[in-house]
């Protein structure tokens, strides 16, 4: 749930409570069977920027707070910078990662607006990876830098990119975390937490973006489709498409079909149906 303060402040109060039923034994371990997370945030618009700050607790393998910071601002016209610091945020770069790992660090973000039509967005991250309830696991430096072309201004606006993404992680010395020891599958060891180095090249094109979780005036189709090829997984894709739309008025539903094979992360093979569904009590 969202509160309006003012115009220029709000605050945020959320919980997440998910069920893992199948394991599968031959690829990790013992799975949890729960993972919740409650959050409070508090979000605010000043003249020197936007800022946000999110404190939580979530529970999986073991309980721990978490918090991320955000700032974003202009230096100059036409352009948006992003910093943002985690503390114990969910690890998506393995499925053991995102089971029983937390990351800290920090990202820079540098948006720029080149012409009406031309983007380009660069991204630099630093990340301490480690076991839930302590444990050192690895370390990463990621960068990625994206060009993005608008054929249509307005909607379907349609926008072709191109993309480049590198990685490269460090595995901690030591054993594993005591923690995390259930999760590892027979004769693995601190190897099982740190995801591999890549490099990443990819074309992407999309429309109606914005609509998969932003209002939408009417029934709007949208897509995101990226191809590209990874040093590590080699040739593969993400797609995303579906529709957005209002049922009755100040709300928005969008239902879609996630597929992506190849690429890093928890998603490198993932088909889904999705639906998300918010309400405006204050259009």
């Amino acid at each position: 749930m969202r509160h309006e303060l003012n115009p220029g402040t709000a605050l945020e109060v959320g919980a997440r409570n998910s069920l893992d039923s199948r394991t599968d034994p031959a690829l990790i371990g013992a799975i949890p069977r729960f993972d919740r997370s409650q959050y409070f945030g508090i979000a605010a618009r000043r003249p020197s920027g936007r800022y946000r700050l999110t404190v939580g607790r979530r529970s999986a393998v073991t309980r721990f707070l978490y918090a991320q910071a955000l700032w974003q601002t202009a230096f100059w016209p036409h352009s948006t910078q992003t910093v943002r610091v985690n503390y114990h945020a969910r690890a998506y770069d393995l499925p053991s990662l995102y089971l029983g790992g937390v990351k800290n660090g920090v990202s820079v973000v540098d948006a720029e607006a080149l012409t009406v039509r031309d983007t380009v967005n660069a991204r630099l991250s630093y990340r301490q990876l480690r076991g839930q309830g302590g444990g050192a696991l690895a370390t990463g430096v990621i960068a990625s830098f994206h060009y993005g072309h608008k054929v249509f201004l307005s909607y379907p606006d349609i926008t072709v990119g191109a993309a480049l993404s590198f990685a490269h992680y460090r595995a901690a010395s030591g054993p594993v975390p005591q923690a995390l020891v259930p999760l590892l599958p027979p004769g693995d060891g601190i190897g099982f937490f740190v995801p591999q180095s890549y490099a990443q090249a990819g074309l992407d094109v999309h429309f109606g973006e914005d609509y998969r979780r932003h209002y939408a005036p009417s029934l709007r189709p949208f897509l995101d489709l990226e191809v590209f090829d990874n040093s590590v997984t080699h040739a593969g894709y993400d797609l995303s498409v579906g529709v957005a739309t209002p049922i009755v008025g100040p709300d928005h539903l969008a239902v879609y079909y996630t597929r992506s094979q190849g690429g890093v992360g928890i998603e490198n093979r993932l088909q889904a149906v999705g639906m998300r569904y918010d309400y405006h009590f204050k259009p």
